[in-house]
């Protein structure tokens, strides 16, 4: 259980960011860390290409992909079951399209035209008073080139 303190009051509440955007981006650094322990690497991290935003870029451990990594981030409430709470209940059709254009505008970009893209997801669960668990899914949409 963590303990109250003033210091960790003042700092919520004077957040700049609202709490979901506090969650989402230790979500996002945690996924980051659990991937690099991994073998993969860092590429960018909130890469904006147009109205479209890549949580994190990387490169598969081989380098046989650039990975395109979505995070879903999820507080659990005390005694919450993770099914329950799933983050990938909201990866929709209209975020995976999204995905998919921000893909599509980075080769556009690339200078190798051939690059293998893979998209991926994971899903970092923060239960109250618990260790994270981190899920990761790998090649969770497909990207048709050309498409």
């Amino acid at each position: 259980m963590q303990r109250w303190t003033p210091s960790r009051w003042l700092a919520r509440a004077f957040s700049k960011s609202p709490h979901h955007l506090c969650t989402g981006k230790k979500g996002e650094r945690l996924a980051q860390r659990w991937l690099q322990r991994r073998g993969y690497r860092t590429v960018a991290r909130n890469m904006r290409l147009g109205a479209d935003e890549i949580d994190l870029l990387m490169w598969a451990p081989r380098r046989e992909a650039l990975v395109i990594v979505e995070v879903k981030t999820r507080v659990l409430p005390r005694g919450a079951s993770g099914e329950a709470h799933n983050p990938l209940d909201s990866m929709t059709s209209t975020k995976q399209a999204r995905q998919m254009r921000a893909g599509q505008q980075l080769i556009a970009r690339l200078a190798r035209s051939d690059q293998a893209i893979r998209f991926d997801v994971v899903s970092v669960r923060l239960p109250d008073g618990g260790r994270p668990v981190v899920e990761h899914y790998v090649s969770a949409f497909d990207h048709k080139r050309g498409a």
